[in-house]
């Protein structure tokens, strides 16, 4: 969600962050005070959240393996696949990189484009998925 890049929170460790969240410790006003920059600069994530569990549950959005042959930003970070689902404005992407040997896909990034970006552009190969199944590691 880009907390790691918010000044002045009093904690850093992203899973102590997750848990003041779901304990409702800190809220969007906290956030909001707390960094108004980093409020600004990384807004759109937290408003992803919602798109999120529709792409993880509901499978309500666009699964696509990434095209390794074009340069893409996803290429150049080593994702695997993109899930990604829309609103009017922006396409909400989360990223994954292959687990050698067993068709797991572990999320490493959560970005937010414009739905004309170059990288949403390339010709990357779309999956039909019927079932997600979501696992804590």
């Amino acid at each position: 969600m880009g907390l790691q890049h918010w000044h002045n929170l009093p904690v850093s460790q992203p899973e102590k962050q997750l848990e003041k969240l779901f304990n409702d410790e800190w809220d969007i006003e906290f956030l909001k005070s707390a960094d108004n920059y980093a409020w600004q600069t990384y807004y759109s994530r937290i408003e992803s959240l919602p798109y999120l569990y529709n792409l993880l549950y509901r499978q309500q959005g666009t699964v696509k393996l990434v095209h390794q042959g074009l340069q893409s930003g996803f290429r150049n970070r080593k994702m695997d696949m993109i899930f990604n689902t829309s609103n009017q404005k922006l396409v909400y992407v989360l990223e994954l990189r292959a687990k050698p040997g067993n068709n797991i896909y572990i999320p490493s990034s959560l970005t937010v484009h414009r739905p004309k970006s170059r990288d949403l552009q390339i010709p990357h190969k779309i999956l039909n998925v019927t079932n997600v199944t979501v696992h804590a590691l």
